[in-house]
C-alpha cells in the first residue's frame, strides 16, 4: 500500500495537477493536512503549549507567498522541512513573527533563498539561522540568533 501512495504522490508532483499531501511525520497531528485557499498545505499539531499550525507545502509555480500568522484561529509556528524547496519561481516570501521553527532546507532551490544569501551568507529569519551554505571561513553567529536550523551549515568547509 505504501508503494501505491508514493507512486500516486509522485505522479501528482510530476503532472503538477494537484498538490500532494505529504506523509505526516509526527504523532502529534490532530487533523488531516489541509490547504489555505487553494495553495498552501498545512497541518494542525498538538504541541506542548497547545495546538498550532505547521505549513507543509506549496506547489512549485508560485512566485510570491504570504504566510499568515494564524490559520483556523491557531498560530502558525512552524514550516516543515523542504516545504517550499525546488521552486525556482519563488522570489518573494513573507514569514510572520509567529513562526519559531523552520525545517531543514525549507527554501532550498528558490530564488528567494539565493537573494537572501547574496545579502548575507547567514540567512536568518525570526532569529532562526536557516541557511549558511554559502558562508566561508570563520563564521560569527550574531547574538540575535535563537536557534540554528537542521542542515544550515551542510556543505560548508
Amino acid at each position: 500500500m505504501k508503494k501505491r501512495f508514493l507512486s500516486i504522490g509522485m505522479a501528482a508532483i510530476m503532472l503538477g495537477s494537484a498538490v500532494p499531501v505529504l506523509p505526516v511525520m509526527s504523532t502529534a497531528v490532530s487533523a488531516e493536512t489541509s490547504a489555505v485557499g487553494t495553495f498552501l498545505n498545512y497541518q494542525i499539531v498538538d504541541g506542548e503549549d497547545g495546538q498550532y499550525v505547521e505549513i507543509m507545502q506549496c506547489p512549485p509555480n508560485y512566485t510570491s507567498v504570504v504566510i499568515p500568522d494564524e490559520i483556523e484561529g491557531l498560530p502558525v509556528k512552524s514550516i516543515y522541512g523542504y516545504a517550499f524547496s525546488y521552486n525556482p519561481s519563488l522570489t518573494d516570501v513573507t514569514i510572520p513573527e509567529s513562526v519559531t521553527y523552520i525545517g531543514e532546507k525549507a527554501f532550498y532551490g528558490t530564488v528567494w533563498l539565493e537573494e537572501q544569501q547574496k545579502k548575507d551568507p547567514l540567512v536568518i529569519v525570526n532569529g532562526i539561522l536557516i541557511d549558511a551554505m554559502t558562508a566561508a571561513g570563520d563564521v560569527v553567529i550574531p547574538g540575535s540568533v535563537t536557534s540554528i536550523g537542521n542542515e544550515a551549515f551542510r556543505g560548508c568547509q
